[in-house]
């Protein structure tokens, strides 16, 4: 049965495979809410939406991936009554932006659990969301450490698997390109609903996301829940939970590039991942996997009770509460 609330969800279309698409889907599962309250909640960017009424509190749920985010966010987000963002890393930045109404955080959360223990070869090396947004997920730095570490193993030994998105307008063709030409590199090009995605992590033997910015982060996440090794950045909002993965520093801020997304181009800093360190990690697991393996299996209950979306979103309805409490 559903909980009922005392506040507002519009409905609202967003992907069903980024962060705001998984929250709506997780709250309109779970709750339902008074579409007679004065209190509304939008997910997604703070520029599409607006106030309908001055007797109207207007709550965001929203998240950027720089230090910094644009004027316009700022203007948007100030107009709100509260933001809500998903990370420390977030808020930091949404403050230093000029952010300046009330801020709170909610973690985002993963719905699978189960643990995988793939076949022995070929051992997989796996990244997704590869091929997009100017190497902001760390893609090319992936694939470039996996082929100087592994460039004579067999590819019945170890593999890397990149998955990409169908829309091509994202893809970057020159890296993909050296992807494909490579035997011991599989590339996948297609979008794979939730059945297809469990798949997917069930051949998995370590997980690499070098990220260099995350509004949240929720790949690294799904892997760890399912009991995968996964190297991360250690840095933005990979810090909530980077403690359950293999951290890798950083060598200080890099510029932004969103390919496809011209409008944020330039806007904030990204983190430079270290590359010696990836290179580094990936060598180590597939020497010592059972090492590392343990490690992750032990972490998995953790991430359950923390970031389940059942979790979530009684922590969105404590959230909902002490705003209401401090909007009046």
């Amino acid at each position: 049965m559903k909980r009922k609330v005392d506040f507002d969800m519009p409905i609202q279309v967003q992907y069903p495979y980024d962060g705001y698409g998984r929250l709506a889907r997780a709250i309109d599962e779970r709750i339902q809410s008074n579409v007679l309250s004065n209190y509304r909640v939008f997910l997604g960017s703070p520029i599409c939406r607006t106030k309908d009424t001055a007797e109207e509190k207007f709550i965001l749920f929203t998240m950027f991936e720089a230090d910094r985010i644009p004027d316009e966010w700022v203007k948007a987000c100030n107009t709100s009554d509260a933001v809500i963002v998903p990370s420390d890393f977030c808020i930091e930045s949404f403050r230093a932006s000029g952010v300046t109404v009330p801020m709170y955080k909610l973690h985002l959360g993963v719905d699978c659990f189960d643990v995988v223990n793939p076949e022995t070869e070929p051992f997989t090396f796996a990244h997704q969301n590869s091929f997009v947004d100017g190497d902001q997920k760390g893609w090319a730095l992936t694939l470039k450490a996996f082929m100087n570490v592994f460039h004579k193993e067999p590819k019945h030994k170890v593999r890397l698997v990149l998955k990409g998105r169908e829309h091509r307008w994202a893809n970057d063709q020159y890296y993909l390109k050296i992807a494909m030409a490579e035997p011991n590199v599989k590339v996948i090009l297609r979008d794979l609903d939730d059945e297809e995605m469990n798949q997917w992590y069930e051949r998995v033997n370590c997980f690499v996301y070098p990220s260099r910015g995350e509004g949240f982060g929720l790949p690294p996440l799904e892997a760890m829940a399912r009991g995968i090794p996964t190297i991360l950045t250690d840095a933005h909002s990979h810090t909530e939970f980077s403690n359950y993965g293999i951290p890798i520093g950083t060598r200080g801020k890099c510029k932004t590039f969103y390919v496809g997304r011209v409008w944020h181009r330039g806007i904030g800093e990204w983190f430079e991942p270290n590359y010696d360190e990836l290179e580094e990690r990936m060598w180590d697991i597939y020497h010592n996997y059972n090492v590392y393996k343990q490690h992750a299996l032990d972490n998995v209950a953790e991430i359950r009770e923390k970031f389940s979306w059942d979790k979530v979103v009684d922590n969105f309805i404590e959230v909902m509460e002490q705003i209401k409490k401090d909007l009046q």
